[in-house]
């Protein structure tokens, strides 16, 4: 009867253990997925800085083979390194700020969690004996054409399912926080469901915005040495820019302005337009979790002058303004979803 007691007993504990194994086996493959995706972006890092390059090719001959649009300027090439990793390469020119963009946004994206820019660096790269200086960026085959004229993103994305609400909503919050402008499905794309941030050279450029409206951003300097700076944005005094306007900056200012049909401001010397390519939809979520607000408020002076101190960006008054307009476009979503008792203040410790 004791033996019969005893083998029960084992059974018992041996189901226990059992079962104790299996959780914390999935406590432990948990992590390892988490630790996994961290480090796997830090090899992939590591390959587009040092691997040298196999093949290349014009990204429009790609695309035009694969029969999906090619939106974009510049050149810009499909790389295949010599361990097979695919990317993508475009030249960048030599502003300290500008050239490393693409990096500080894959760098504030991670960081932050908050949307997702594939891992980018800045690297010299031999194109038909040419030494070109630029960024390098994990290729992410797309899913389907979001250049297509019938490309609908959000209600295919929202309606069938192809990527997930929330993505999109991350990929919002950093665009307007970080001063993405030039936002709409010309420079982003789906790939294994995931929303993925592309072309993000207008990042943290300077520029002033009322939350819900298109921003006002930096054209050119139309007074050298100019000095009677005003702190307060004329939104009010927007003027639809055509081309008798073209011909009267140019005659006064001796400068010419895009072409394109804009509006514009002259504030503190400068030209500032909105763009009318912006796309709306891009910028401004419609809800908000607590989630997100909990990582847009990790948001703050300190780590950004951190990671761009991390990256070799050196920080004058220019790159100061930009970092002031992303806590104050930090400050204005927060206050737009209800967040603004704790968050209003320019509190640059925060």
């Amino acid at each position: 009867m004791q033996g019969k007691i005893m083998s029960e007993f084992k059974k018992i504990i041996t189901f226990v253990l059992f079962v104790f194994l299996i959780l914390n086996s999935r406590i432990i493959i948990k992590a390892e997925i988490f630790e996994s995706s961290i480090s796997q972006n830090q090899n992939i890092l590591g390959q587009l800085n040092s691997f040298e390059i196999a093949s290349f090719k014009p990204m429009r001959e790609h695309l035009e083979i694969e029969n999906m649009s090619a939106d974009f300027n510049g050149e810009v090439y499909l790389l295949t390194l010599k361990n097979g990793l695919e990317a993508v390469f475009k030249a960048s020119d030599n502003d300290d700020i500008q050239k490393k963009r693409e990096v500080l946004a894959f760098r504030l994206s991670q960081e932050f969690g908050i949307g997702y820019v594939p891992p980018t660096v800045v690297r010299n790269i031999k194109i038909n004996d040419d030494e070109k200086l630029g960024f390098l960026s994990l290729y992410k085959k797309p899913d389907f054409d979001l250049g297509s004229d019938n490309a609908d993103m959000l209600e295919m994305g929202f309606q069938k399912g192809y990527f997930l609400a929330e993505d999109f909503t991350e990929m919002q919050a950093f665009n307007f926080i970080f001063g993405k402008w030039d936002v709409g499905k010309h420079n982003c794309l789906i790939s294994n469901k995931k929303i993925i941030s592309i072309d993000n050279e207008s990042i943290l450029s300077e520029q002033y915005v009322q939350y819900g409206e298109i921003p006002f951003v930096i054209g050119q300097q139309l007074i050298d040495n100019f000095q009677d700076f005003k702190y307060e944005f004329p939104f009010g005094n927007a003027k639809f820019c055509d081309k008798q306007t073209r011909e009267e900056i140019k005659q006064k200012y001796g400068k010419k302005v895009s072409n394109h049909r804009h509006w514009y401001v002259i504030h503190n010397g400068k030209y500032w337009t909105q763009y009318s390519g912006t796309d709306k939809r891009f910028l401004y979520p419609d809800k908000f979790s607590n989630t997100l607000a909990k990582k847009i408020k990790k948001i703050t002076w300190q780590r950004i002058c951190e990671i761009f101190d991390e990256e070799n960006v050196s920080i004058g008054n220019k790159e100061k303004n930009i970092i002031i307009q992303v806590i104050q476009r930090r400050n204005l979503m927060l206050k737009n979803f209800g967040w603004h008792q704790e968050w209003q203040s320019m509190n640059f410790d925060n």
